[in-house]
């Protein structure tokens, strides 16, 4: 809360970052949402979702999942014969 006791919301984004020496560190955005602009925002991010479901095309399921999430299991299967793989030379 602020020193006045009021509350907001803080909004965090870390992106995973790279260092020239490979390693990493995270970069951070932070936004702070105060009260009185909490309803302009909620409006806001309705406004946005419907927009998204209503105009989003359909996603084409993975091809080894049905339209339900579940695994589609296959019987099928490759026979490999390892002796086909060693070096002739």
């Amino acid at each position: 809360s602020t020193k006045r006791g009021d509350y907001y919301l803080t909004i965090t984004e870390s992106k995973k970052r790279f260092n020239k020496d490979g390693s990493h560190y995270f970069e951070k955005h932070k936004l702070f949402l105060y009260k009185e602009d909490f309803d302009k925002f909620a409006d806001g991010l309705h406004e946005t979702v419907e927009y998204i479901k209503e105009n989003q095309q359909p996603l084409d399921p993975p091809e080894n999942y049905s339209e339900s999430g579940e695994s589609e299991e296959s019987n099928e299967f490759t026979n490999v014969d390892f002796e086909d793989l060693e070096d002739k030379n």
